[in-house]
């Protein structure tokens, strides 16, 4: 009995450290989690800034910010420095670089 446990808890261990290293993300993976987060994040405090009597620079905004995610992603990443364990990762980015006009 205590070496089906064993072999169990084995098997799940090997499960979980495989897991982890699959799902270890890219620095491509992660930029596009982070371009998707800052557009998001653009759109809610910039464009929400904008006069509500303005609709059209309003719409004209969020198409801008969806339009620039690629590029947003790219800024991102050139400001970001990644520490690999093969079983996760670490990003940690200097936000204080990233500027975006008399708004930031």
């Amino acid at each position: 009995m205590a070496k089906v446990l064993g072999l169990l808890f084995g098997l799940a261990l090997a499960g979980g450290v495989a897991a982890l290293a699959i799902t270890n993300p890219t620095p491509e993976a992660y930029g596009a989690y982070a371009g998707e987060q800052l557009a998001a994040y653009a759109t809610r405090e910039y464009c929400a800034q904008l006069p509500a009597f303005l609709p059209t620079l309003i719409e004209e905004c969020h198409a801008l910010v969806q339009e620039l995610q690629p590029e947003l992603a790219e800024l991102f990443l050139r400001q970001t420095r990644r520490q690999n364990f093969i079983l996760f990762s670490l990003y940690s980015t200097d936000l204080s670089l990233l500027n975006f006009g008399p708004l930031g």
